[in-house]
C-alpha cells in the first residue's frame, strides 16, 4: 500500500491480523479470503478425450517482434499486470541488458 498525498501518515504495509477498516470488523486476511474464493474441481466434461495430440508447431520470436509489440502496449497489459510504459521502457529504452530480458521473456511465452 501506498502512502497517501493528502494525508502521509496513512498508508503503509498491512498485516495479515490487522483490522481492515472497509468492512469494519474484519481483518485484512478475512477480507483477502472473501475475494479469492475456494479451489474447485472443474466438471469432467471441462476435458476432451483424444488419442493424438495435435502438432506442436515451433515459433520463433525475435527482437524485432518484441520491439514492434512493445510500442503497441497499452494499459497493464504484460506479464502481471506491470503498466505497459513500465515495460516499453523496459524492453526498449535500456540497451542490451533489454535485448536479453526481451530474449529471456520470449522464451518463456
Amino acid at each position: 500500500m501506498l502512502h497517501n498525498r493528502k494525508d502521509p501518515e496513512s498508508g503503509g504495509i498491512m498485516k495479515p491480523a490487522d483490522d481492515a477498516v472497509k468492512p469494519a470488523g474484519k481483518t485484512v486476511l478475512e477480507v483477502l479470503k472473501m475475494k479469492h474464493p475456494n479451489q474447485s474441481e472443474p466438471h469432467p466434461d471441462a476435458f476432451i478425450e483424444c488419442d493424438e495430440l495435435p502438432v506442436l508447431v515451433d515459433v520463433i520470436i525475435t527482437e524485432s517482434h518484441i520491439r514492434k509489440v512493445a510500442h503497441k502496449l497499452s494499459g497493464s497489459s504484460g506479464p502481471s499486470g506491470v503498466v505497459s510504459t513500465h515495460w516499453q521502457a523496459f524492453l526498449l529504452k535500456c540497451g542490451n541488458h533489454c535485448h536479453r530480458v526481451g530474449r529471456s521473456e520470449s522464451s518463456e511465452s
